[in-house]
Formats: C-alpha cells, structure tokens, sequence
C-alpha cells in the first residue's frame, strides 16, 4: 500500500509462468499465470530459491558451498505455550545436537523451532526425532496437533548475481544456513547497494554490473567465514558431524588464515579492511572468545599495562548487570504491559 499510494508501484498479484529473451540474451518481458506478458528494461529477480529469472533462464550457475557449511536440511514447526503465563524468553535459544542445532525462538502466543542438521551425518527421520525429544516439555495434548515441515537448504551463492539486464535479490541470490540471520542481513544490504548505484544510463551498465557482482562475491565469501567461525572452534569431537567442522579440508583457506594470524594477536581493524564486510572484529572476538580461542599475548604484555583495571572493570559491570536483572520485569510482564500502553 505504501509503495503504490506514495511512490506509484503497479503491484499485479500473479504467478510467473514464463520468461521471454530477445535476441540478445537479455530478459524482455515475464509471463503471467493470467497470460499477461510485463515488459521492462531491468528485472530483479526474486523467485526464491528456483532463481526463475537469474538461475533458470539465464542460466547463472550455482556455486555450492556445502562442502563448508555441512548442514543442508532443517525441520521446522510452531508450538503453542503450554499455559497462557508460560514464560517468553527474551532471546535466541540454540542449542548443539549431534548432526547440528535446534532454534528456539519464543513469541508472544507461540515459540518457532526447528533442527537444522546435516543430512550426510545423520537421516531425516532421526533428526525429526531429536526435535521431538526436545520437545519433553510440551504436553502429549498439543504435540499431537504439531506438523514438522522438513526444508533443503541450498547452502551457496550463484557464480555472480547481476548478469544482462537481471540481478538477484534474496534467496535467488545465495543462501547459507539460519544461524546469525544473515540472509536478513545479506538482502537488506544488497538492496541498499543496488538502490545505491543503480544506473542512470545504459552507459553505466557494464561497470556497475562488474562492481556488484564483486562486492556481492566477496561478502558472501566472508559470511560463510564467520559462519564456519561457530562450527570449527568446537572442542566436541563425540560426532562425526562435529569432528568434520574442525577439519581444516572443510574450513576456508580465507578463514584458516585469520585464525593463524589470532594466534597471537587479537582480531583489529587491519583484518576488516572492506566498508561491505556485515561481521567485522567485535563480532569475531564474541565468538573468538565464547568459544575459548587461545590467543596468547605473553609476548606483547609490555603493550597491555592496564589489565588489572579492565579486570576491576569487567567486575564491576557483571555487577551492575545482575543487578539490573533483578530489578526488570519479566519478559512476558514487559511486552503486556508494552500492549497495554
């Protein structure tokens, strides 16, 4: 509605059934389910993971990455609270399994879950299983009405996103596992990128495809590095699944590297050089350093004189924020009282 009334957007609810090439490969029109055939000069193409446009009549490849990121399914399904006044966690709940992880996303009047899980290490019957056992705690009354919905995951990028007059947003674009959200990321910056630069003239074509097509590349090559990050720290070597992401045949040399140079040096500026990287050194050190990396500073102690005082620090605020915990509301309490207002 706000597109139509304020910037003029025709919007036709239809399917597209098929895509028309002109004679020199570019896309002249799509077709519609109720025979329309739409003409224009630029489509951008998102039809998900068909890629009808990009993938399916131009023919961009796909580049696979699985052979990184090993999960490739996810058992998803919604549950209702057990009692209206069930608590409402305030965040993100993951938790490791064997062949993955489980989400657990708590809404207001339903928690979203699922398994995400490797199918070369585990089947999908046993994984439906394992989202079945973590759901113990709710009663057999409400399991009953529950319908699991099993997803593959293509997890990748095509070989380049902008090609012709045609260029991929979202899910036709790439995709790698749930883990971070960063598809959300990923679309909502490659949106802001093409809007950015979108050509005033057929002059500006070829170099701002080539520019895109670059940028695009590379950022979904560091994603993956950063995704990867969660795996290939793990100390769990009970699995095969967990005992393959420490294997360093299935980690990036770009990532191998870092981890080298973090050794003995903590991540800084120098190692997130590019204006587009969506995870810089902050977010590296939260996992870096959750997960336990032993960077060793003995050598450059003389550079770090102050860290009895960022210990006092480090003290003081754990104080304040278990203080604080004790003081707020309930989460449940805070969003009603929120509707309420």
């Amino acid at each position: 509605k706000n597109a139509r009334e304020k910037f003029g957007v025709n919007h036709i609810n239809a399917k597209i059934v098929d895509v028309v090439l002109d004679d020199s490969g570019n896309i002249a029109a799509v077709v519609t389910d109720k025979g329309e055939q739409l003409e224009a000069d630029f489509f951008v193409d998102c039809t998900g993971f068909r890629s009808l446009l990009l993938g399916g009549k131009l023919g961009v490849p796909f580049k696979d990455r699985g052979d990184v990121l090993l999960t490739d399914h996810a058992i998803a399904l919604q549950s209702p609270y057990s009692t209206p006044d069930q608590p409402i966690a305030c965040h993100t709940i993951a938790t490791a399994k064997d062949a993955g992880w489980i989400w657990d996303i708590s809404l207001q009047s339903r928690r979203g879950l699922g398994y995400v899980y490797s199918s070369l290490h585990t089947d999908h019957q046993t994984a439906e299983d394992v989202l079945w056992q973590y759901l113990d705690d709710v009663p057999e009354h409400i399991k009953r009405d529950l319908q699991p919905r099993r997803i593959k995951m293509n997890i990748g990028y095509r070989e380049i996103f902008w090609h012709k007059n045609c260029v991929a947003i979202g899910l036709s674009q790439g995709f790698v596992e749930p883990l971070e959200a960063t598809g959300l990321l990923m679309y909502d910056a490659m949106s802001r990128f093409l809007a950015d630069m979108f050509p005033g003239n057929v002059g500006e074509l070829e170099a701002s495809r080539k520019v895109f097509n670059r940028i695009v590349g590379e950022s979904w090559d560091r994603v993956i590095d950063f995704i990867k990050l969660h795996y290939c720290l793990t100390e769990r070597t009970d699995t095969k699944f967990w005992r393959d992401n420490r294997d360093p045949a299935h980690i990036p040399d770009t990532l191998l590297e870092k981890l080298e140079r973090w050794k003995f040096r903590a991540p800084d500026d120098y190692d997130f050089d590019r204006k587009f990287d969506i995870f810089n050194q902050f977010n590296y050190a939260y996992v870096l350093y959750g997960m336990k990396y032993g960077t060793d500073l003995s050598s450059k102690t003389n550079r770090f004189g102050q860290g009895a005082h960022a210990q006092k620090q480090a003290r003081e605020f754990a104080d304040f924020v278990r203080a604080a915990g004790d003081r707020l509301l309930p989460h449940r309490d805070l969003i009603d009282h929120l509707k309420i207002r």
